[in-house]
């Protein structure tokens, strides 16, 4: 057996999704098989940002930066707050504890658990409706608005290097790049992150050079370079090394 609180299931939403959010709490001990069950209950947030919420796409932005993408994917109910500084969500209850430990450390994104829908008028001025085929916004045309699904600033582009030998410095990028590029153009560059797997580098550059990119580039059987349009794990423990920019 395993011991739970349960909340009432008065849905903070009008779509027919179970959410934990209630008033009414009761202990309840339930055999272990229901634990499944028990996982597909939403929890819903409150997640403040820095960053005007321009639209709903924006956070899955922020949060790809730090979370799995089956766990970003996972996510429902959002409602931009009155303010357009902060997100309403739900999330799957078995995703809480890795939400919660991964946005702890986040100074720019600051998480609360909504317990109330009294907080939820509060934030977004009345108890929204959703419809769920809408809130996840097709994130190309996101892309396309020219905000970089990297680091989610206005005015840039992101982009996914691979290669098929395993990258040991993240300077290699330029001399990649500078194979089919204008060395001038390169030289904007930012925010180079390297992938879990060290087969890949992302970066941002600005929205200007997209058309250049597009035009000049050519893959080749060792590399390939694409528009950052899923976020894939990425080398926190800094496996590859930082960057020094080489001479052209």
């Amino acid at each position: 057996f395993a011991n739970y609180c349960m909340m009432s299931q008065d849905s903070l939403f009008d779509n027919g999704n179970k959410s934990s959010l209630g008033n009414e709490n009761a202990a309840s001990n339930l055999p272990v098989s229901i634990e499944q069950e028990l996982s597909e209950l939403d929890v819903t947030y409150y997640l403040r940002t820095k960053n005007t919420a321009k639209n709903k796409a924006s956070l899955y932005i922020s949060l790809f930066y730090c979370l799995e993408i089956e766990v970003v994917n996972s996510i429902s109910n959002v409602v931009i707050t009155r303010d357009q500084h902060g997100f309403i969500f739900s999330i799957p209850s078995r995703y809480v504890t890795r939400l919660e430990e991964r946005l702890e450390n986040q100074p720019k994104l600051i998480l609360e658990r909504i317990t109330s829908l009294t907080e939820v008028e509060q934030l977004c001025g009345c108890v929204p409706s959703t419809n769920d085929d809408k809130d996840k916004m097709d994130i190309q045309d996101f892309v396309s608005d020219k905000v970089s699904f990297l680091t989610s600033r206005s005015g840039y582009v992101a982009y996914h290097l691979r290669t098929t030998k395993p990258i040991k410095r993240k300077e290699i990028l330029y001399k990649m790049l500078w194979r089919c590029l204008d060395p001038s153009i390169v030289k904007h560059i930012s925010d180079i992150q390297g992938t879990k797997d060290k087969l890949g580098l992302l970066f941002d550059i600005p929205a200007e050079y997209k058309s250049h990119i597009d035009e000049c580039w050519q893959n080749s059987p060792s590399d390939s370079l694409q528009l950052l349009v899923e976020m894939p794990k990425l080398d926190v423990d800094g496996n590859i090394d930082s960057v020094n920019v080489p001479n052209e």
